[in-house]
């Protein structure tokens, strides 16, 4: 009887997947909380009972979720046309970060017309992707000039394969620490890593494979300069895992995390050379970077507070000094956590780290809860799991053209959040259960 129930939750949970992927519009906010509901209480129902359903089932179920999802157009996310965009460029001899969108209109350059420029989200901004995904931009159109599905699923195929080795990694590092493998599904089932890594085309899923690897080779293999390529490589995905290498200092010893750090910075700065050619072209990309921490904002947490100080003090919104202020105060409270000695455990680090880094931004979109759920696998906590359904609520900003957050909701949510970060602290900090006292055998 439960074995029955356990297949047609498995089935209703593929079908589930496949209506979000394929069918599911950001606009159609109802249908997609619901079957975001629906999916979260599967996966929870996976977690709790993963003891009784074989081991194999749940990670054949990860996997075909994801292979599922191969064939679909990103319909919760346009990000993907300026994907397309720096592709075509490459192809066509233009460095991605020498020319601006609204500049390449006047080129007359195949594929890069008005139809794919309406679309963009950025238009006048320099991209602000690093190498890894201008390579895989690149080669996805090379491949397929003339079709879009066909560079989406180059696209597509090449994150698959990341959320696969990021699987199989953490299992191999749960295995090495003696943790219960099950806590794999905390990350493999999740629907909302899913749909956003592989349905909507978020390349932190490549980001979180090369980080998973670096990991393995330091804690595993040993073997700091293989680390430092894929760290290298993570950062060239995504410029967050530079917070990563002052976390890791209390682990490594100072020794071997100089030798680390040296090597990744020796390999990261190789691969930037490479890829921007010239100054000026590192110039446009920093400018972009900067755009991004002193003008986006989404679904933030402290910056709204900060925000509505701004407002009632001078009467318009101060994002560009309040953004620095929250960039810098991230970086000492990341060096603090760094060199303090109470936490040894790596895992919660990056975790602490990462959330406070969250925390303090300006932008928080979804799909970037996916890392601190790959390090909560790791760790006595579960809130990132929290994080990761209480983060489809900011899908309702997308529910009008007006493109509004819902501020009380946002507000709410994270009140939530905060309220079992502190459940969970009490639980693991004071019951005896003390980070200091539960560094898992490093």
């Amino acid at each position: 009887m439960h074995k029955s129930r356990h297949y047609l939750f498995i089935l209703i949970y593929v079908v589930f997947i496949y209506s979000l992927g394929f069918e599911t519009l950001r606009e159609q906010s109802s249908l997609l909380l619901t079957y975001f509901a629906i999916l979260f209480g599967l996966y929870f129902y996976f977690w709790r009972n993963a003891d009784h359903i074989e081991f194999k089932t749940l990670l054949s179920l990860a996997i075909v979720a994801r292979f599922l999802l191969l064939f679909s157009t990103p319909n919760l996310s346009d990000d993907y046309f300026r994907f397309l965009w720096d592709g075509y460029l490459w192809n066509n001899g233009i460095n991605a970060f020498s020319v601006l969108p609204n500049d390449v209109l006047l080129l007359s350059i195949p594929n890069l017309n008005s139809a794919l420029y309406n679309f963009l989200n950025s238009p006048n901004y320099y991209t602000i992707y690093p190498a890894v995904c201008q390579f895989i931009f690149f080669i996805s159109t090379f491949f397929f000039p003339e079709s879009v599905t066909g560079a989406l699923l180059v696209m597509k195929s090449f994150l698959f394969l990341c959320e696969i080795g990021s699987i199989w990694l953490i299992i191999q590092l749960l295995n090495h620490f003696q943790l219960p493998k099950k806590q794999v599904f905390l990350y493999a089932l999740n629907p909302l890593i899913i749909l956003e890594f592989i349905g909507n085309l978020h390349f932190e899923a490549s980001m979180i494979f090369f980080t998973l690897a670096c990991l393995y080779f330091l804690v595993i293999k040993k073997n700091a300069i293989i680390a430092a390529l894929f760290m290298a490589l993570a950062i060239h995905v995504k410029l967050i895992p530079l917070l990563f290498i002052p976390l890791l200092f209390n682990y490594l010893g100072f020794k071997n995390w100089f030798k680390f750090g040296l090597f990744t910075g020796i390999i990261t700065l190789l691969i930037s050379w490479l890829l921007f050619g010239t100054l000026q072209h590192f110039i446009n990309f920093l400018t972009s970077v900067n755009l991004y921490f002193g003008s986006f904002e989404f679904h933030a947490s402290i910056y709204y507070l900060f925000r509505e100080v701004g407002f009632w003090i001078t009467g318009y919104n101060q994002i560009e000094i309040i953004g620095k202020i929250l960039s810098i105060s991230t970086l000492i409270i990341i060096l603090v956590l760094s060199f303090q000695q109470k936490i040894k455990d790596p895992f919660v680090l990056l975790l602490l780290g990462l959330c406070l880094y969250f925390f303090l931004s300006t932008t928080v979109h979804p799909w970037y809860i996916g890392t601190l759920v790959a390090f909560c696998c790791f760790t006595s906590f579960k809130f990132p799991v929290i994080w990761s359904g209480l983060a489809i609520f900011s899908y309702l900003t997308y529910r009008n053209t007006q493109y509004e957050e819902i501020l009380w909701l946002t507000a709410l949510s994270y009140l939530i959040l905060i309220g079992f970060i502190l459940y969970e602290w009490k639980r693991v900090i004071i019951r005896n259960r003390g980070i200091e006292d539960r560094v898992i055998g490093l």
